[in-house]
């Protein structure tokens, strides 16, 4: 008769292998933590270095000339009040250090198509080849 202390083997003897399947579930949550966390880490890292200066090199984008009318019809350059006389000679300046120029045109409403083709061909007669053009994004009207 068997009791509950029976020592004799049976079939379904004592386990004596390891159960990976909690260890494998306790891993894969402490990567997912790890992976969520690590990309806080690495944002908020701020290294301060002093960089050395060289006297060759340049920008890996340079920054575009920014041309803006006005609705009293005046001319803007850089933020800077400016004429077609100063325009023309800003433009002539930055084309000898960037033949790639790329001017960005920005009008008022209410200026002339005119006044804008009168801008945009006198920097195309400077040398100019490569404009953009500045508009205000429209708000999106959503559907519910």
């Amino acid at each position: 008769m068997a009791s509950l202390f029976d020592t004799e083997k049976t079939d379904q003897g004592p386990i004596t292998e390891i159960n990976i399947t909690p260890l494998v579930d306790v891993m894969l949550v402490l990567l997912i933590i790890f992976m969520v966390t690590a990309k806080y880490f690495v944002e908020g890292l701020q290294i301060n270095v002093a960089l050395p200066e060289a006297s060759i090199g340049e920008l890996s984008e340079p920054q575009p000339l920014k041309i803006v009318i006005n609705k009293e019809g005046a001319i803007l350059c850089n933020g800077e009040q400016s004429t077609l006389e100063l325009l023309g000679e800003k433009i002539d300046q930055l084309l000898k250090t960037n033949k790639n120029l790329k001017v960005i045109i920005g009008a008022d409403k209410s200026v002339q198509h005119g006044k804008v083709i009168e801008v945009i061909n006198f920097a195309g007669e400077h040398g100019v080849r490569r404009f953009g053009m500045m508009v205000q994004e429209k708000k999106k009207v959503h559907e519910n």
